[in-house]
C-alpha cells in the first residue's frame, strides 16, 4: 500500500481574456492510498484523472472527475473519483473600435461647422467581461466633440471627449479634430 498524489490537467483555452494562474487547480483528495504487488506499486508516484476541459469557459469550474487507472488490473485505488476546481482568472484586455464617427455638438443655430477628421478609433481597456461585451455593443454616440466653448474662445481646434464608464478606462485617437464654421444654412 502506497500514498500517492493525484495530478490534473487540462485541455483547451478559455473564452478570450480568460486563463488560469498557479495554484488555480485544486484536487480534493489531493492523495489518495494504492495497493496492489509490490513491484508495481513501488514505482507509481501518481494517478492522474481525465483532463478538465477548459474550452471557452468564462467562470470558475467545478467537476468530479474520474481517475485513471494505473497498473493494470492488479492495482487498486482507494477511490474512483475526485472533486477538482479550476479557477480561472480574468484579464485585462485592450480593444480598438475603429471608424467611430464623431458626433458634433455646440453648433452656433442657422451655422455650419465642418469637423476634420470625421471619424476616429476609440481604444477601451478593462477586465475582459466588461470590454467584450462593450464593444459588442457600443453606443452610437461614443465620441462627440463641443464646438460651442471653442467657438467663444475663437479656437479652431476642439479635444474629442468620450463618456465615463464604470470599469472601463476609454482613449481616443487623434485626440484633437479641427474645424470650421461657415455661414448661414440656406433655407430650403
Amino acid at each position: 500500500r502506497r500514498r500517492v498524489a493525484v495530478q490534473v490537467s487540462t485541455t483547451g483555452d478559455p473564452a478570450q481574456g480568460f486563463g488560469i494562474g498557479p495554484k488555480s487547480v485544486t484536487v480534493n483528495p489531493s492523495q489518495i492510498e494504492i495497493s496492489g504487488p509490490a513491484s508495481i506499486v513501488r514505482g507509481i508516484r501518481r494517478v492522474r484523472v481525465a483532463p478538465i476541459d477548459l474550452t471557452g469557459a468564462d467562470s470558475d469550474i467545478r467537476v468530479r472527475a474520474r481517475l485513471l487507472g494505473v497498473g493494470g488490473r492488479h492495482v487498486k485505488l482507494s477511490v474512483d473519483e475526485v472533486n477538482v476546481q479550476v479557477r480561472l482568472e480574468e484579464h485585462e484586455v485592450s480593444r480598438k473600435l475603429t471608424r467611430r464617427p464623431i458626433v458634433l455638438r455646440g453648433c452656433p443655430e442657422g451655422m455650419r461647422c465642418v469637423l476634420k477628421p470625421t471619424e476616429t478609433t476609440v481604444t477601451v481597456r478593462g477586465k475582459a467581461r466588461a470590454v467584450l461585451a462593450f464593444i459588442d455593443q457600443p453606443p452610437d454616440n461614443l465620441v462627440f466633440a463641443d464646438v460651442g466653448p471653442a467657438i467663444s474662445r475663437k479656437q479652431r481646434s476642439v479635444r474629442l471627449q468620450l463618456p465615463a464608464l464604470k470599469g472601463l478606462s476609454l482613449n481616443v485617437r487623434p485626440a484633437v479634430a479641427k474645424f470650421k464654421l461657415l455661414g448661414e444654412i440656406p433655407a430650403d
